[in-house]
């Protein structure tokens, strides 16, 4: 079951990465622009949070590259994801402010035992989903408070430096580098 889950989504991605899929392109801007307009409203509004998780998080992030600026949390131990990598700056795109995205670390290591930790650790498929899970101890990530805690998004984080130069996918961002060429900056889209 994990394996075809796997596979599913590598494919997806690809195709996403390499041909595009035209619709959900279209589906992205509108996003995009849904986020925008929601965040212009002059109606009050504490927060807006735009969650994902996994594949999904490709989906928000490229929406939300075209509309704001996010924290992004990624753990080293995730095999599932690049962890702490700018998923801007490792596209080959500039920067639109400096200090976002925020890369932090959820720092699940600190939420467990050692015991309970070393046995989340060996299970990557449940590893992978503990982003959208309780812990069993409280921490700086959790995942209910940050969605539907009292505090807002920037004050929970407060405090907590962007983790900037982490060195784990470097050699990927080289070998794409390398393989792609030098980053041009995105055109508009192709006519049918």
């Amino acid at each position: 079951m994990n394996m075809q889950w796997l596979l599913r989504s590598y494919a997806y991605t690809g195709r996403q990465g390499t041909h595009g899929w035209p619709a959900l392109e279209a589906r992205l801007d509108a996003f995009a622009q849904r986020i925008v307009a929601r965040a212009e409203d002059p109606a009050p509004c504490d927060e807006l949070l735009v969650v994902a998780h996994s594949s999904g998080s490709i989906m928000a992030s490229i929406a939300l590259a075209r509309a704001l600026h996010w924290v992004d949390f990624t753990a080293p131990a995730d095999g599932c994801c690049f962890a702490l990598t700018d998923p801007v700056t490792a596209a080959g795109l500039p920067r639109p402010r400096p200090a976002h995205p925020r890369l932090l670390n959820p720092r699940f290591a600190s939420q467990f035992s050692p015991a309970t930790y070393a046995a989340l650790v060996r299970d990557r498929f449940r590893l992978h989903f503990q982003y959208l899970m309780a812990a069993e101890r409280a921490g700086d990530y959790d995942y209910f408070a940050l969605t539907a805690g009292p505090w807002r998004l920037g004050e929970r984080c407060a405090g907590r430096p962007s983790i900037d130069g982490y060195p784990r996918f470097q050699v990927l961002d080289r070998w794409a580098r390398r393989l792609l060429g030098p980053a041009k900056p995105p055109g508009p889209p192709a006519s049918p």
